[in-house]
């Protein structure tokens, strides 16, 4: 009877352990499981919540990826539509927690069209440490472009009346004699100090501006963006440049102004021929063609654009400077003796 026992016990035993081992063995698959699908994730949407701008102005896109820290930084797949341009990507926080890598990207688009854009998914592509390539997509972020000239003129409301404010006359002129006092001490200790910083320190002249221009233009080139695929960005980035020039050389108003109106202003600059004109106009013309118009010119082209920008500086700034030497010379020279 004591065997009997004995056995039944140790066959107790056997089975406790051999059910604490198929346990073990359960948790050990489910936590291999659970490591095999580390999560992947990448949401988009406006950097600054807004999703209207107008057609030429950058957009700001936050995207957040959240990836194992065993794989690779995820890489963007530049699949963008026509109408849009990647002008860069830029990390701004990582955070690693729990072996997930957390990061927060901004990316910087032109688009080219008016009128509602999605832009994405955006796909994103990660190495494991296997070696295995894994693909994740964004969600899609629909874009309103809209033109600068707008055919819709709201009426702005009416304005509401001024507050009436109780004050009595004695204290209002008092603080008002006050408040003007001390805005004239303020501007006079600092004109007093602004001088006598001049005194003491050589003011740098400010770089003229075709030099300024060109320097611009060199750097833009060394960027190498018509290699890089990115053609209507570099035409936008270089008639930005030449916009600004003209504005500073001539003393012409560039700044929220179409081509056509910036033409439209050259007949007006007695510094410039109506060669030179003609030449500003074909150029600003021929941007426009490939920024908004969907045309997509050579590398030939490219180079012989470029070229054609240094080329118009060099000549706007010829007939800009032959009218001040002009105008130098008549006020400098006498006036012609009356014939006695």
């Amino acid at each position: 009877m004591t065997i009997t026992w004995a056995v039944i016990l140790e066959k107790r035993e056997y089975r406790r352990w051999r059910w604490a081992g198929c346990l073990l063995v359960f948790w050990l698959m489910t936590s291999l499981a659970a490591v095999a699908a580390e999560p992947l994730s990448a949401v988009v949407a406006p950097l600054d919540g807004n999703k209207i701008i107008t057609v030429g102005d950058p957009v700001h896109l936050n995207v957040s990826l959240t990836y194992p820290q065993s794989h690779t930084p995820p890489v963007l797949q530049r699949q963008f539509p026509t109408e849009a341009a990647l002008l860069g990507e830029e990390s701004v926080a990582e955070i690693v927690r729990d072996g997930q890598v957390s990061e927060e990207r901004v990316l910087r688009l032109a688009l080219f069209k008016t009128g509602e854009i999605t832009l994405g998914p955006l796909r994103y592509s990660t190495i494991g440490p296997a070696g295995e390539r894994l693909e994740f997509a964004t969600n899609p972020v629909t874009i309103l472009v809209t033109s600068v000239l707008r055919e819709d003129n709201p009426e702005s409301a009416p304005p509401a009346p001024p507050w009436i404010i109780p004050y009595p006359t004695e204290k209002m002129v008092l603080s008002a004699a006050v408040l003007i006092a001390t805005v004239a001490a303020i501007l006079l200790g600092f004109w007093y100090f602004r001088i006598r910083r001049r005194q003491k320190v050589k003011i740098l002249p400010d770089i003229p501006p075709h030099l300024e221009a060109r320097q611009k233009l060199y750097a833009l080139a060394a960027r190498d963006l018509p290699g890089q695929g990115q053609i209507k960005p570099f035409y936008f980035l270089v008639s930005e440049i030449i916009k600004d020039y003209l504005g500073k050389e001539l003393g012409v108003r560039v700044l929220e102004r179409t081509t056509a109106e910036i033409v439209g202003q050259l007949p007006e600059v007695s510094a410039l021929t109506g060669e030179t004109c003609r030449e500003v106009r074909d150029f600003l013309q021929t941007a426009d063609q490939v920024k908004f118009a969907g045309h997509i010119p050579s590398l030939t082209e490219v180079d012989g654009w470029q070229r054609q920008a240094y080329e118009l500086i060099q000549e706007v700034h010829a007939d800009a400077e032959r009218c001040r030497w002009d105008m130098k010379a008549a006020v400098s020279s006498p006036p012609a003796e009356e014939a006695s």
